[in-house]
């Protein structure tokens, strides 16, 4: 049966007879964990920054029993003894720029709760950055594809192509095989020094599958004066 001699050992012994709480060193009040989670970002958030909601399961401390777990020497019925009880929190997490796969955003504070008024523990939260339509990530360097016609790959032609900062246009030197891979300098993520990766974009040529009789007539025509080349 629990005692008002349990609570006392709970507070100031470095660990709980009960249930094996760890305590504090020193014999202070024991803190709380710290815990890990991850966090999914889009590649757009991790460029920028931002602020971003997030909801976890908290566990507060049970104000019927003040965290002890006892309540009139007998277990709190509210918590079942635990001193806690859970709930949901929503936080707003502070994303920096250019944060990176595998970054680690430190929330001081809000990891498990602290026993018996002790510190609450820390959140770590671990970036993921989620899978993107548009853009292949591949450390500071990001890549993505665009598709061209036949004409334009044999005679060149300048084309819109999407980046972090707005659509730019570049050129398509005369020859362009699928494949082949454009440069954009800096248009990338931010590396570790401060300064931006590239941009690659890859080559694609779009083989038109459904002919009007002219354009058929034409390729044909084409055909026949690239005949022994």
């Amino acid at each position: 049966m629990p005692t008002a001699l349990a609570t006392f050992l709970r507070r100031f012994s470095g660990g709980d007879p009960l249930t094996g709480r760890p305590g504090a060193p020193g014999g202070g009040l024991p803190g709380g964990q710290d815990i890990e989670s991850d966090l999914e970002i889009t590649l757009e958030e991790a460029y920028r920054g931002g602020e971003k909601a997030l909801q976890l399961t908290s566990r507060e401390v049970c104000p019927a029993c003040g965290g002890d777990g006892i309540n009139n020497n007998s277990f709190c019925t509210r918590c079942g003894g635990t001193g806690f009880n859970s709930g949901l929190k929503t936080l707003t997490v502070k994303i920096p720029p250019g944060v990176r796969e595998g970054s680690r955003i430190r929330l001081k504070g809000q990891g498990g709760a602290g026993f018996n008024g002790g510190a609450g523990g820390d959140l770590f939260l671990k970036v993921r950055l989620l899978p993107h339509p548009v853009y292949q990530v591949q450390g500071s360097d990001l890549e993505t594809e665009i598709v061209i016609r036949p004409d334009q790959a044999v005679l060149g032609d300048q084309a819109d192509v999407p980046t972090l900062d707005g659509p730019v246009a570049v050129r398509i030197p005369a020859g362009t095989g699928t494949g082949k891979r454009l440069r954009l300098r800096g248009k990338g993520l931010p590396g570790r020094d401060g300064a931006r990766g590239d941009q690659y974009v890859r080559i694609k040529i779009d083989i038109p599958t459904h002919l009007t009789s002219e354009e058929e007539q034409l390729y044909r025509r084409l055909a026949e004066l690239r005949k022994g080349v």
